[in-house]
């Protein structure tokens, strides 16, 4: 499935879609595993700042994550507005905290649907890949076209 597809299909109710388009993560180590922790969660679901660091073994990172989410270059296909404050409060996002209560809107409205999916995502191995999509502000040898990412 191209990326027009899937986000066609992602806008269409098949919360999963955007999981088949490969990605190329070129942040920091911890960027890249924060990143890539993101697109495990499941559609419908939120987690803490805190919750999310606990998580990823990284009890005392919340802050760090927090940092990490907010550089991510590929909104919804890494889908940082899954993170939220204490309590579930909305916090900030590139798009705007309208644009992020819409996003979660829509996926609990579709989560039913994607009970069946798989609740763990395995990425590609990326330098396999003959295409993949990173943010705009990559330097990486590896061909890609480029996801244009609003900058928080």
């Amino acid at each position: 499935m191209d990326a027009a597809s899937a986000f066609a299909a992602y806008f269409a109710g098949d919360l999963r879609a955007l999981d088949a388009i490969p990605i190329c993560l070129t942040g920091t180590p911890f960027q890249n595993e924060v990143w890539t922790a993101l697109r495990e969660i499941r559609p419908g679901s939120t987690f803490g700042y805190g919750t999310f660091a606990e998580k990823l073994g990284r009890a005392q990172a919340a802050r760090a994550v927090g940092h990490a989410n907010g550089t991510n270059p590929l909104s919804i296909v890494v889908p940082c507005h899954r993170l939220v404050g204490a309590g579930g409060a909305l916090t900030k996002y590139g798009g705007g905290l309208a644009r992020k209560r819409w996003l979660l809107d829509h996926e609990a409205r579709y989560a039913a649907q994607s009970e069946k999916a798989p609740t763990t995502l395995r990425l590609p191995n990326m330098k396999a890949s003959a295409t993949c999509w990173r943010g705009a502000r990559s330097t990486s040898d590896t061909p890609a076209r480029t996801i244009s990412a609003k900058r928080r």
